[in-house]
């Protein structure tokens, strides 16, 4: 599996219904060649950043059982702006901010959200959170 990136909770779910590697798109060539030849040859390939943070994360309780942080007034304008597929540089304008504290808002929502990018940020507002982030 190629990913740009994906919380530890979906990686132990990949891993635990048979996929042999994940690899993230970042990574250099040489490093994709030859985790298709060792996945290839029978053998597990997990990225290291994967592993790093796997290792981390393996005292903590899983994601789905850890409460969900509550969204202040801002963090949910611009989660709101995120969904309507707008640019940092029109969240800003529209909520009469500078885009460098809309850049800073959207850091804490990764962060609670347990996302390290928009797209996941997006997927997990709709997917796990739409009830309490999103009203």
């Amino acid at each position: 599996m190629v990913t740009a990136g994906m919380r530890d909770s979906v990686t132990r779910e990949v891993l635990s219904a048979g996929v042999s590697g994940v690899i993230f798109k970042h990574s250099g060539p040489g490093q994709l060649i030859e985790a298709i030849h060792r996945v290839a040859q029978g053998e597990m390939w997990l990225d290291t950043g994967a592993i790093r943070s796997l290792i981390a994360t393996s005292d903590k309780k899983p994601l789905a059982l850890q409460d969900v942080q509550p969204l202040t007034e801002r963090q949910r304008e611009v989660l709101h702006g995120i969904l309507d597929g707008l640019t940092n540089k029109e969240i800003a304008s529209k909520l009469q901010a500078s885009e460098s504290s809309i850049k800073a808002v959207i850091q804490e929502l990764f962060h609670k959200a347990g996302a390290r990018t928009r797209s996941q940020l997006v997927r997990i507002a709709i997917e796990k959170y739409s009830k309490s982030w999103l009203q």
